[in-house]
């Protein structure tokens, strides 16, 4: 059995100081390959030189996290194999192995009352009820008049691509979890990244508060949008409240840990590590296993063993991607929304003997929606519930801090995809438009200063206040790294257009770097944060009187349908 070859090979672990043994059923050892002498090899009547007895072998110790992961191999196998005990051969195996092996000492620990049989533990039947809240020192987070959704959470690990799409992926996230009848757990965010190991809280980024939705809009039916009807039955919990709740369910229910379940749900099937075999398909997804134990184990952060020791990943993991036939012709996924399918899956998965783990830990590797956008003929009376996960008021407030004073022009320029040998020409003709734009009464009455926004990693100004270029800046993209001299040659094309010769040296040319250098107050912390950089561009970009966007040939692709000034020109 796989097991037992997994459990023989642990058990004979050796390093450079032990010899490899087993155990005799007296609990004698007996050492396999060459014994140990001292001085030349003897004769074969001399007798060996005894071993130091000073020193003798110690068990190893075997601590709870060892054996927690060992029981879990042995469901991982019983799952495919069957038990592993056979009546006919347990005779013959107890005399070849003793399991479970000796175990001599264990780690003290504090003595606890049995567990009895009730809600959130096994009920007798084999199934496993969700854990309710139930202790009253317990955060209200689920099942209770404030917060009425069970206590069945997704928590969302892992989040594909960058903020600005992100931010599209953590509300189809939590459309997943209301149709699973879920509490979604916001993840943290920080280096233009959502995730559950970063480092500042979801609402550094993010107003929660705009992920929920009303359920008549999903009907696709019109409604009239009342501020109070949600009013505590938020669909999500901040992942801070998460931790002190699995805490607190920890040291009242007396347990260590909350049963979950690890999906990865991706748009391509992976090259190895999953079994042939489906545990489900439909005509959208399907759904495998991964072939060896500890296989998703790559799928985890590092932060997961440490921040989130209290959460067992006892159910199977599973891995779940489109049929090919069924992936969307559209790379934004219009034509063909899976979204009901992998509800359906998790659905069935989930109705099994084993009953659904309180937690999905979801890692969210799709680039594209799977569930549709909200239907056009909804009658939408509050406009906030209806947009799209808006940013918080620390990041609107700091775009306001340090956006300039009067009516500005802003440049998106992103430069990161575009042929490098075309860059130059990109750059005579922005100069072109803002020329264009800029000497037009019509267009820039009051205008003094162009804001640039761009993936440039350096200040746009040529000089600090110490007379010396600054250096590199936090960069504000996580993949532009291939930044070269003609981006440089390109960049002073730009700047000679401000110079006192130049066509546009009656307006100042500007940037956040420059913006935070002429601040007087310390810098915040959160202004070294290449995510918050990012949504400060955009924002300041949205409340700019005109704003010029690069075309298709030079700057990389950009969603700019929420920058709602006016668009009076690109880059040709």
């Amino acid at each position: 059995m796989h097991f037992e070859r997994t459990i023989t090979t642990f058990l004979s672990r050796r390093d450079d100081h032990t010899r490899p043994h087993i155990l005799n059923q007296d609990g004698s050892q007996n050492f396999q390959d060459a014994k140990t002498y001292q001085g030349d090899f003897p004769s074969t009547t001399q007798q060996s030189t005894p071993l130091p007895t000073s020193q003798p072998w110690k068990y190893p110790m075997i601590d709870r996290t060892v054996l927690d992961k060992l029981d879990l191999m042995h469901d991982f196998f019983a799952q495919d194999h069957g038990p592993f005990h056979d009546q006919q051969k347990d005779t013959l195996r107890e005399t070849r192995l003793r399991w479970p092996p000796v175990i001599t000492r264990i780690p003290e620990r504090p003595s606890r009352p049995p567990i009895s049989i009730g809600v959130g533990s096994p009920n007798g039947d084999g199934q496993t009820r969700p854990p309710q809240a139930l202790a009253s020192d317990e955060p209200a987070i689920c099942d209770s008049s404030g917060h009425p959704r069970p206590c069945r959470f997704l928590l969302p690990l892992r989040i594909a691509e960058q903020e600005s799409k992100a931010r599209m992926h953590i509300t189809q996230l939590a459309e997943l979890a209301r149709r699973l009848n879920r509490t979604l757990v916001l993840p943290n965010v920080g280096k233009s990244k959502i995730g559950a190991c970063f480092r500042w809280p979801f609402s550094v980024y993010y107003e929660p508060s705009s992920i929920n939705l009303d359920d008549a809009w999903r009907a696709g039916v019109d409604a009239v949008v009342d501020d109070a009807h949600d009013k505590g039955k938020e669909s999500y919990v901040e992942l801070e409240s998460f931790h002190a709740w699995m805490e607190s369910y920890a040291r009242n229910k007396r347990r260590e840990s909350l049963k979950s379940q690890l999906v990865s749900i991706a748009p391509t099937i992976l090259s190895s590590g999953l079994r042939d075999e489906t545990i489900y398909a439909n005509t959208d997804v399907a759904v495998h296993a991964y072939s060896t134990f500890g296989a998703w184990e790559r799928d985890l952060p590092g932060c997961f063993s440490t921040k989130f020791h209290h959460l067992r990943l006892e159910t199977r993991p599973i891995y779940i991607y489109p049929i090919t036939a069924a992936q969307p012709a559209k790379k934004d996924g219009r034509d063909k929304f899976l979204g009901d399918s992998i509800v359906d899956a998790l659905s069935t998965i989930s109705s099994g003997t084993s009953g659904e783990p309180p937690v999905l830990v979801v890692n969210w590797d799709m680039r594209y929606p799977v569930f549709a956008p909200p239907p056009p003929h909804a009658t939408i009376i509050n406009k906030n519930a209806y947009s799209s996960l808006q940013y918080s008021a620390k990041m609107h407030d700091l775009a306001k801090q340090y956006a300039p004073a009067g009516p500005y022009l802003a440049i998106q320029w992103r430069m990161e995809t575009v042929d490098v040998h075309l860059l130059q020409d990109c750059a005579h003709a922005l100069v072109d438009v803002l020329v264009r734009v800029l000497h037009d009464p019509s267009l820039s009455e009051n205008v003094t200063t162009v804001w640039f926004a761009t993936d440039y990693p350096y200040p746009i100004a040529r000089r600090t206040k110490a007379g010396s270029r600054p250096p590199m800046i936090s960069a504000k993209s996580g993949t532009f790294r291939d930044f070269d001299i003609l981006h440089e040659n390109a960049i002073e094309i730009l700047r000679k257009a401000f110079d006192k010769q130049g066509e546009l040296h009656e307006w100042k040319l500007t940037d956040f770097a420059e913006a935070i250098e002429n601040d007087s107050k310390p810098q915040n912390e959160l202004l070294h944060d290449t995510g918050v950089l990012g949504i400060l561009d955009k924002l300041v970009s949205t409340n700019a009187a005109i704003f010029v966007s690069g075309s298709s040939r030079c700057s990389r692709k950009r969603c700019v349908s929420d920058l709602t000034s006016s668009l009076v020109g690109v880059l040709m």
